[in-house]
């Protein structure tokens, strides 16, 4: 198989949420590679398709796992335009082109447990909203700037506003967004958000209930992209 570099390095970043879920599968099928897994404490769930069109040469070679998504990317980002992709054995994924060669151990289906194999799950959002990266720059520094774990959501009819800190407990900062959609919702989340953040490339779309799973999905011109983040345990503050 023959494809982009860059392209297979951003499609691992997106399914592993930027290399914090360790293991992910990469499912070579018919039309397309697919990778579909949770984190270890079921926070997240990311579902990543590339067609098999995005290959300039295609195999369906069937599913491998990678132990170390981390890693993985980073020797991905070694390498420097087109590469060849083969399996080699049953757990050695060979890498290369004209500069350079890469022999991975590959791990097994025991190893990535965590592969999700069922129906996706049903969310009672209740608001959809268009946004962009360069929206969500401000919140992501206020995260780095206040080493908060968590960051609430609050949709309304007439914007969208995302809190980092405790009012009265900590320093906080509200980035508030005019964007007037239908529907209401209200949660907290984790630091799952950032590394999806840290996987995206632009324009993408969250949905949002009540104390409820949010569902972030990105569709650009190669890869369709879903993330489902869980809400903090716990009351939400009023």
């Amino acid at each position: 198989m023959k494809i982009e570099s860059k392209l297979l390095e951003k499609f691992v970043t997106k399914a592993s949420l930027n290399g914090t879920i360790m293991a992910i599968n990469l499912d070579f099928q018919e039309d397309k590679l697919r990778s579909s897994v949770r984190c270890p404490s079921n926070v997240n769930l990311t579902i990543t398709e590339m067609k098999n069109d995005a290959f300039t040469d295609y195999e369906p070679i069937g599913e491998i796992f990678i132990k170390n998504t981390d890693m993985f990317i980073k020797y991905l980002k070694t390498f420097i335009g087109e590469i060849v992709l083969e399996k080699t054995e049953d757990y050695i994924l060979k890498i290369y082109n004209k500069n350079r060669t890469g022999h991975i151990i590959l791990g097994s289906e025991l190893v990535c447990d965590n592969v999700w194999r069922e129906e996706l799950p049903k969310v009672d959002t209740t608001s959809e909203i268009t946004l962009n990266k360069v929206d969500m720059k401000s919140v992501f520094t206020d995260v780095d700037l206040t080493k908060t774990m968590e960051i609430k959501i609050n949709k309304t009819l007439e914007n969208i506003e995302f809190e980092v800190g405790h009012i009265g407990e900590s320093d906080s900062f509200i980035t508030r967004l005019d964007i007037k959609t239908d529907g209401i919702g209200k949660t907290k989340i984790g630091n799952s958000f950032e590394s999806f953040y840290k996987s995206i490339e632009g324009e993408f779309t969250l949905k949002i209930g009540t104390n409820t799973p949010i569902l972030l999905e990105e569709k650009t011109d190669k890869i369709d992209f879903i993330c489902y983040i869980a809400p903090m345990v716990g009351e939400s503050d009023e």
